[in-house]
Formats: structure tokens, C-alpha cells, sequence
């Protein structure tokens, strides 16, 4: 079913060092956000209970997130 299970891809902007999005899925709410720390990218995923996410990072490798919330330095 639509919503269980979401595809996240952000977006790291030259210029822009730090980020939030919230989206209200009708199982809870997914959030992102992110923080440059020098050459490094803090980025922070909640997902869900009851669904999973999977991470594509700007190399187009990709990372299955579990529900809950995962923090990850790029």
C-alpha cells in the first residue's frame, strides 16, 4: 500500500547549510533535515513505525532506512 514505504532524495546545495521538511503521511510523519559541519553533511531521517525509506545520497548509492530515527554523516 501507497505510503509504507518512501524513496528520500535530498539535495545539497551550494549556498544552503542547513535544511527541515516534514511531510504528514496518513501513517505518522516522515522528516528530513540536514546541517553542513565543515566538509561533512549531517542528515537526519525519521520514518514511521510501520514503514521503511530508502535513502538515494548524491552518489546514487542507496541505503534502506528502518523505522524510526537515523542520523548519517555524508
Amino acid at each position: 500500500p501507497g505510503f509504507r514505504h518512501v524513496i528520500i532524495r535530498p539535495d545539497f546545495p551550494k549556498g544552503l547549510d542547513d535544511f527541515k521538511c516534514t511531510y504528514e503521511s496518513p501513517y505518522g510523519p516522515v522528516s528530513t533535515s540536514w546541517e553542513r559541519k565543515g566538509k561533512k553533511i549531517i542528515l537526519k531521517i525519521t520514518v514511521p513505525s510501520c514503514c521503511t525509506a530508502t535513502l538515494v545520497k548524491p552518489d546514487t548509492t542507496t541505503e534502506e532506512i528502518g523505522p524510526g530515527a537515523t542520523t548519517l554523516t555524508l
